[in-house]
């Protein structure tokens, strides 16, 4: 049961994927400040539509990134087939050397997603409107959990069962705007977002597991929240130049400043996604309650560890009060396999209770959660070499550690060359949120409809160091 949880967290975290730019941006590494166009702008620098007099809108369009600090292709192939016991045979692999990969961290997955709704995407000349669906995702694992799979449980250890998961749904609709002065321009864009759907797993007490002689000391709680009707703002502001004779252009953005969402306010808006809600798996001021516990405490289960014999995961649905009700007791009486109630902390500030329990007391109602929308800075400069080679150079850094955003300085280079009806486009960087990445591309360019793809390896140039990918389609019509 515990390896069906966390690979129902995997999965929900892969299913929730997305890269916030589109496939030139996935090719050129992150090099985009001053080649981003049209609608494109938007998210990535809005002073480049200062000086785009043309017509753009989305038609369809598709990104796809996984990220993790654990596994690689080659760290794969070297476990695959693998002997973890025997160290005189000739594909021995040592347990420890799987776990040494974290270098003491905690298994991180991070990834993202995002849907441009079609035809609702689009600029003309110095303005634009964006509609899209984000999807952000973020997972922390102990290590321990790992290491007791692989090793069982060693006698006198206390194991870490801790697990973090967010999944967030936020509609983001931006208006962007942008005036040319001679030969520099500035963009301001205004976001409004809509927060949908916000689940958020954490354990409540100490999650742990230890095992000595006699017996088997273990807690493991988790709590799923699910946060509803949220709301915030946002804007970017940008700066460019016009591309002088000699090719250069630069530029300079702040994207999603003051950015953020409070969460479990209800406002007027809310009233157009009640169907949603009404959908959604829990009621408002509702949770989902995790217990791990050992149903199997035998000196054979020691002996022979098995996590699938000796753990089970229940859940349940509970309400959170801030006192114990007096019925609780006499209600779990005639339910002796039942727990009374689960304190949510070690001095009980509150406690959560079956969401079956009836009392005249009313539940807590949820706490406004405010949550920041990561904020970035980036600084571009790019030179045209001839009518279809461009190099591109962008220094960027995020501004919080908010939903995978980093505050660390990541320098990319990007280059274009090919024909004008097939560009071809590479793309390297350093440091920030995937350490190193490389990039690469193409376009098609058939009238006024245009197709790019983009791929990218993410924490390393080598495909089989890589620990992500990014990958990218999309199609759009644009009329100069």
């Amino acid at each position: 049961m515990l390896r069906l949880f966390v690979s129902l967290i995997l999965f929900i975290s892969i299913l929730f994927s997305y890269y916030k730019q589109d496939p030139l941006m996935i090719a050129l590494s992150g090099a985009y400040n001053t080649e981003s166009r049209g609608y494109q702008s938007v998210g990535v620098n809005p002073a480049n539509l200062a000086f785009d007099r043309f017509v753009s809108f989305n038609l369809f369009n598709m990104n796809f990134n996984i990220k993790n600090n654990f596994l690689t292709s080659n760290r794969i192939r070297n476990i695959n087939g693998a002997n973890l016991e025997d160290a005189n045979d000739n594909n021995y692999f040592p347990k420890e050397d799987i776990l040494g990969y974290l270098k003491g961290e905690n298994v991180h997955i991070a990834t993202m997603g995002h849907f441009l709704i079609p035809m609702l995407n689009f600029s003309l000349n110095d303005f634009a409107i964006n509609s899209q669906m984000n999807f952000i995702s973020n997972s922390e694992f102990s290590p321990d959990i790992f290491d007791m799979v692989l090793s069982g449980n060693e006698i006198n250890k206390e194991y870490n069962l801790d697990i973090k998961n967010n999944n967030i749904l936020v509609w983001e609709l931006a208006y962007t705007k942008s005036i040319a002065f001679n030969d520099f321009g500035i963009g301001l864009t205004i976001k409004y977002l809509k927060g949908l759907v916000y689940y958020s797993l954490e354990p409540i007490k100490n999650s742990y597991i230890q095992t000595n002689l006699t017996n088997i000391n273990s807690q493991g709680r988790y709590l799923l929240r699910q946060n509803t009707n949220g709301q915030g703002f946002a804007c970017d502001f940008g700066i460019t130049t016009k591309r002088n004779k000699s090719g250069w252009k630069f530029g300079f953005s702040v994207i999603n400043a003051f950015g953020s969402i409070r969460w479990n306010k209800k406002t007027k808006s809310d009233k157009l996604f009640s169907d949603l809600y009404n959908s959604l798996p829990y009621d408002d001021g509702e949770s989902y309650l995790i217990d791990l516990s050992i149903d199997n405490l035998t000196l054979d289960a020691l002996n022979n560890v098995n996590t699938n014999d000796i753990y089970s995961v229940d859940g349940q649905k509970v309400y959170e009060y801030a006192n114990q009700p007096i019925e609780i007791e006499s209600f779990f009486d005639n339910t002796s396999n039942d727990i009374e109630y689960y304190c949510s902390s070690e001095d009980c500030e509150s406690y959560f209770v079956s969401s079956d329990f009836e009392s005249d007391l009313a539940y807590m109602d949820y706490d406004v959660v405010s949550l920041d929308y990561p904020t970035i800075m980036s600084m571009g400069v790019s030179r045209q070499i001839n009518k279809n080679k461009y190099i591109l150079f962008d220094l960027s850094t995020g501004f919080d550690n908010s939903l995978g955003n980093l505050k660390k300085w990541r320098l990319a280079f990007g280059y274009i060359f090919g024909k004008q009806r097939f560009p071809f486009r590479l793309g390297m960087s350093y440091g920030g949120y995937d350490k190193k990445s490389f990039g690469f591309g193409w376009g098609v360019r058939l009238g006024k409809i245009n197709f790019d793809v983009g791929i990218g390896l993410k924490g390393s140039i080598d495909i089989d160091k890589s620990n992500g990918l990014d990958l990218g389609f999309n199609m759009y019509w644009m009329k100069f």
